[in-house]
């Protein structure tokens, strides 16, 4: 047993030591020239790379310079890879020295052990100046803070950003704390407000465990930087250093106005410890945060104005053809485009006029971040149809936005569009052509009105043909019987062959609708349909003399209504496609509709 746990302990931890272990050790400083008298930095970085601890660890000769400051932090990254975890343990020692007299001075090699790895550092030579009768600055006493380098930038010399802060003394006290800040805290309706979550230390951390963010009642928001990995950035909070971690960007949108207070932020986050050993878990939070939404100025608001279209926008309309027959549409784009509330924007609409036919749009956008910004476009293309030939003008697209730069209302116009329809030959020639003659389809036989004058019957007595005139009768009788039924069975014959027909159709049908509903082939299938079970003139019928022809065979006002809405909605899909589920919707209800009629016109068809 013990075996097996000694195995199982070599398979697991193989991959962590199969890393060998580099071990870096640099000298640096904050100048090259120092002043005697004067304190200067130097920096001593040690980086070993693999879980092996550092031993022997010996600062550099300091060849007689005055130690005035000695301060060591010491900071563990973990990074999964697939042959498992790679360790780097950063130890970084910040001497604050001074040198008493003129000359040069040069730094002797440090060294340090891990493992069976041993290493020097580099030497770093100085020349010292003389103070030119400037008095030295006292020596810093250990209640100051004592600067920590954490990149190469600072070790170059470069000094951590100063940085405001929204946080209290006591939070100050713990060295850990959150904070929200926003860009601005007095906004227009709509208006973008940047809302930046960070997180201040002065000890390294480990992981952040849980982040519990506001929640933001009355903002539309948007994720402007979310980071997968914490990464710090040095920076000096009221004369301490911390390391600054981001946690959140967001862009925010207030869609009603007032005043609105979000609540702190809390985190979770874990502080030292190794692979081995279980760090500190420490809870912070922020301060809440006040945001006063200002309504939109009622003065020169233009009618029917969005409250979502706030930003800075350009308009654009344009045509596909300017040159169409009755029988084509065209294609109108309407765009906006510029940064500001993107996704609350609405694209104006082409209104529909008597001459022209408007068809439901198909949107399209394109947003990105830039910056702290959202840009971009938004657009709708729209199938307009023509009513009539000849010169149609379409109606005017204006869009009006509130302008976050001028602070006032703009609005934009897009220019005169016009259309040139021409006359379609076939629909010339269909026009001119007679449809047929519908007083001589309604003509019934003219009877005659029979009048009998005198006594008919008693002139027959004596009549040779009596026998043929009693028993003709009587055989017209059977052969009509005869007759009928012959009709009737030719009859039987013809609604067999119409069924067939129809389910034939309805068969086609649903193999359209099988094929992912497209309009064509569903109307197709319906037409087919139509044409067996009400008859192949349907197709010079107008949907109203479809209609009137269902009302007369029976089927009831809501089903006609329901077929010629079909129709409409058949029609228009070839034109405006709608996305799957619409053709799909689409094509289930031409199958609801069919067996509606089927069912309504029964054997009568």
């Amino acid at each position: 047993m013990v075996l097996r746990v000694l195995v199982m302990a070599a398979v697991v931890l193989t991959p962590v030591w199969a890393h060998a272990a580099t071990v870096t050790y640099l000298l640096s400083a904050d100048r090259t020239d120092a002043v005697a008298g004067e304190p200067f930095t130097v920096f001593a970085t040690i980086t070993a790379d693999g879980n092996v601890p550092l031993q022997e660890l010996t600062l550099p000769d300091l060849n007689g310079l005055r130690v005035l400051g000695n301060n060591r932090s010491e900071s563990t990254q973990i990074q999964m890879g697939g042959g498992g975890a790679i360790y780097r343990r950063t130890v970084r020692i910040v001497l604050t020295l001074q040198a008493d007299r003129p000359g040069k001075v040069t730094l002797g090699k440090g060294r340090v052990r891990s493992g069976k790895e041993t290493v020097e550092s580099n030497t770093l030579s100085f020349r010292v100046v003389p103070a030119t009768g400037r008095p030295a600055p006292p020596p810093p006493v250990s209640s100051q803070p004592v600067p920590v380098p954490v990149d190469e930038e600072e070790a170059n010399g470069s000094a951590p950003t100063k940085v405001g802060v929204r946080a209290t003394p006591a939070m100050m006290k713990t060295g850990m704390f959150a904070t929200m800040e926003t860009d601005r805290s007095n906004v227009m309706l709509g208006e973008q407000v940047t809302l930046t979550i960070r997180l201040f230390s002065r000890t390294d951390l480990t992981d952040i465990d849980a982040l519990r963010l506001p929640k933001l009642e009355g903002f539309w928001t948007e994720i402007l930087e979310n980071p997968q990995r914490i990464v710090p950035t040095m920076v000096m909070v009221e004369n301490q250093r911390y390391q600054a971690y981001l946690l959140r960007r967001m862009a925010i949108f207030p869609t009603k106005a007032g005043e609105f207070e979000l609540p702190a932020v809390e985190a979770d986050i874990t502080t030292g410890g190794g692979f081995f050993t279980a760090g500190r878990r420490h809870r912070v939070q922020s301060l809440p945060l006040t945001i006063k939404v200002e309504p939109l100025p009622a003065a020169g608001q233009p009618p029917g104005f969005q409250a979502g279209n706030v930003g800075h926008f350009n308009l654009m309309v344009s045509l596909d053809r300017a040159r169409i027959s009755l029988s084509q549409p065209a294609t109108l784009t309407v765009r906006i485009e510029g940064y500001g509330n993107l996704r609350q924007a609405v694209v104006p609409r082409l209104e529909e006029t008597r001459d022209i036919r408007v068809y439901d749009p198909t949107p399209s956008e394109d947003i990105k971040v830039k910056g702290d910004r959202f840009v971009g476009f938004k657009s709708l293309d729209t199938l307009v149809q023509p009513k009539r030939a000849g010169r149609l003008e379409l109606p005017a697209v204006t869009f009006s936005f509130y302008d976050t730069e001028t602070r006032q209302y703009v609005t934009r116009r897009g220019p005169a569009l016009v259309l040139d329809v021409a006359e379609d030959d076939a629909t010339a020639q269909k026009g001119a052509t007679p449809r047929g003659n519908v007083l001589a389809a309604q003509a019934r036989p003219v009877r005659a009105e029979v009048s009998l004058d005198g006594p008919v019957l008693p002139s027959l007595r004596g009549m040779r043909a009596l026998p043929v005139l009693v028993g003709g009768p009587l055989g017209l009788s059977l052969l009509a019987l005869v007759g009928g039924a012959l009709v009737r069975a030719r009859r039987a014959r013809r609604e067999g062959d119409s069924s067939l027909k129809a389910k034939a159709a309805t068969r086609q049908l649903l193999a359209a609708v099988g094929g992912g509903g497209d309009a064509k082939a569903v109307q197709d299938g319906v037409h087919a349909f139509l044409q067996v079970r009400v008859g192949p003139a349907i197709t010079g019928m107008t949907r109203a003399e479809l209609g009137a022809a269902l009302s007369g065979r029976g089927v009831d006002g809501a089903t006609v209504a329901r077929l010629s809405t079909l129709l409409e909605r058949l029609d228009t899909a070839r034109y405006a496609p709608a996305g799957e589920a619409g053709q799909q919707a689409l094509a289930h209800e031409a199958v609801a509709v069919v067996r509606a009629l089927d069912a309504a016109l029964g054997e009568d068809a």
